[in-house]
C-alpha cells in the first residue's frame, strides 16, 4: 500500500513538473551563460564541408520513441533494452524478455509536444519471433503544425543457439500523415529545413535492422550476452502530396546507424554509437555523421540512471535520466540540454511509462530446462546412462536451442556404445 502511494506521487510530481516548466524557466529566465561560453560544435566542424541544406517530412521520424531512445540517440540501436527500441532498431523484438506496454510523453520549451504509445511481444510458441505495434504524435502549436506516424515492427532471430545466440533482422512498416497550415518552416528550431510546397504529405516507409550478441570479457553471471552490436537503416519510402503525385523536394530523413554496446559488470552498461543521414531524392549529397555515446547504471534493478549526449549538426545535447521501478511499472524521467550548439540552447522535459506484462513463462522454462539438465548430469554421474538420455530430451523438449543437452546426449550413447561393446567382447570371451 506505502508503495502504491509513493508510486502515485511521483507520476503526479512528475506530471506537475512537466507541465510547469515552461512557466518555471520564463518567470526566473534561466540563462546558461557558464556553458554557452562552451566551443560551439559548429566550430569543431568548420573544417568539414557543410552539409547542404536537407527538405525533410516527417520531423518525428527522426525522434527516438521514448525517453531511453531519446538519452542514447544512434547508440540505442545496439542497446536496445526496452521499448523505445521500436524506433532504433526493429530487429530488437525479437530479443525482449518481457510483453511490454508503454509509452511517453516530450514538452520542450518552443512549444512542441511529442507522444507516443507502443506495445511489443514474444510469441509463446515461437520464441525466435517478436511483433510489436506503435504510434506516435508531433504537434507544433506556434506553426500550426500536426503529425501522426503508425508502424507495426517485426522481428526473427536467426540461427539462435546456446553458445551463438543468432542474427536478429526485423522490419519497421509504417505509414504516416502531415498537416501543415503555413508555408515555411524555417522557424522550427531547425536549420536544416526549408520551404516545402505542400499542405499535406502522407507516405509509407520502412526500417530495416540487424542485431546480433555474444560474450566477452564477461565478469558475471547472465543468460544474457553481454556484448551487442546493431545496424538499423531508417525511413526509407515515398511521400507523397494531396495530389497523390510525389514532391520532389520533401525526402524522409532517412538515416544509417551503427552502435556497440557492451556490459563487462553487471550494474553498468556503456553504448556507443554512429549515425550517418541520407538523402533518397539525391545521393550526391554528402552530410556530416553524428556521434553518441550513454552510459547506463542501476541499482538492484530498482533504481537506474542514464546519460547520454550525442554530437551532431546543430542539434547536439545532452540528456539525464531516472527510472523509477515499481513491481511490474517503471516510470522514466528525463531532461535534455542542447548545450553544444550556441544557436538554440533548447531544453527539454520528457515523461515515459512502461508496464511489464509477462514474459510468456520464458523464465519458468530456462529454469525447467537447468533442472533436467542437472539431473541428467547426476544420472550421467552414477553411470545411468539411459535414464539421464530422458532427463535431457525433457530439456529439449522446452528448449531445442540448449546445446548442452545434445552434447551431452552425444556423449550418453557413445558410452552406452562402448559398454555394450566391452560386454559382447567378454562374453565372446
Amino acid at each position: 500500500m506505502v508503495m502504491q502511494k509513493f508510486h502515485k506521487l511521483i507520476l503526479f510530481f512528475s506530471l506537475f513538473f512537466i507541465t510547469k516548466a515552461n512557466l518555471f524557466c520564463e518567470t526566473l529566465q534561466i540563462k546558461f551563460t557558464e556553458l554557452q561560453k562552451l566551443p560551439s560544435f559548429n566550430d569543431f566542424v568548420n573544417s568539414t564541408k557543410d552539409s547542404p541544406k536537407q527538405i525533410n517530412s516527417f520531423l518525428s521520424a527522426a525522434k527516438p520513441f521514448g525517453n531511453k531512445g531519446q538519452i542514447f540517440g544512434s547508440s540505442f540501436s545496439a542497446l536496445c533494452d526496452d521499448l523505445s527500441y521500436l524506433n532504433s532498431n526493429p530487429s530488437a523484438a525479437s530479443l525482449q524478455n518481457q510483453t511490454q506496454a508503454g509509452g511517453f510523453l516530450e514538452y520542450d520549451l518552443d512549444s512542441t509536444f511529442f507522444g507516443g504509445l507502443g506495445f511489443t511481444r514474444r510469441a509463446k510458441n515461437i520464441s525466435d519471433f517478436g511483433y510489436g505495434l506503435f504510434g506516435t504524435l508531433l504537434t507544433i502549436t506556434d506553426e500550426k503544425y500536426f503529425e501522426v506516424v503508425t508502424g507495426l515492427n517485426l522481428s526473427y532471430n536467426f540461427l539462435s543457439g546456446y553458445d551463438f545466440k543468432g542474427i536478429c533482422a526485423g522490419i519497421n512498416i509504417k505509414t504516416g500523415w502531415q498537416n501543415l497550415s503555413f508555408s515555411s518552416i524555417n522557424d522550427i528550431n531547425q536549420s536544416d529545413f526549408v520551404y516545402l510546397d505542400s499542405k499535406s504529405l502522407f507516405s509509407i516507409f520502412f526500417d530495416l535492422g540487424l542485431m546480433t550478441q555474444f560474450n566477452l570479457f564477461k565478469f558475471f553471471y547472465s543468460r544474457e550476452p553481454n556484448v551487442k552490436i546493431g545496424l538499423s537503416l531508417k525511413n526509407l519510402g515515398i511521400v507523397f502530396d494531396k495530389t497523390f503525385g510525389i514532391p520532389n523536394n520533401s525526402p524522409l530523413p532517412s538515416e544509417i546507424n551503427l552502435a556497440f554496446s557492451c556490459k563487462f559488470l553487471k550494474p553498468i552498461t556503456l553504448c556507443t554509437g554512429i549515425s550517418y543521414p541520407l538523402n533518397l531524392y539525391d545521393f550526391s549529397q554528402e552530410y556530416i555523421p553524428s556521434v553518441s555515446f550513454g552510459f547506463d547504471f542501476y541499482f538492484k534493478e530498482l533504481i537506474s540512471l542514464s546519460l547520454g549526449t550525442e554530437f551532431k549538426k546543430n542539434k547536439s545535447q545532452v540528456s539525464a535520466g531516472l527510472e523509477l521501478t515499481f513491481s511490474d511499472k517503471k516510470i522514466n524521467i528525463n531532461y535534455s540540454l542542447d548545450y553544444i550548439s550556441k544557436e538554440f540552447q533548447n531544453h527539454k522535459f520528457s515523461l515515459s511509462f512502461k508496464a511489464l506484462l509477462g514474459d510468456n513463462d520464458r523464465n519458468l522454462i530456462n529454469y525447467m530446462v537447468d533442472k533436467y539438465y542437472q539431473a541428467g548430469l547426476d544420472y550421467y554421474a552414477n553411470g545411468e546412462w539411459e535414464k539421464s538420455i530422458k532427463e535431457w530430451e525433457k530439456a529439449l523438449q522446452l528448449n531445442k536451442n540448449f546445446d548442452p543437452a545434445v552434447l551431452c546426449i552425444e556423449s550418453a550413447q557413445e558410452q552406452i556404445k562402448m559398454f555394450k561393446k566391452i560386454s559382447e567382447s567378454l562374453n565372446f570371451e
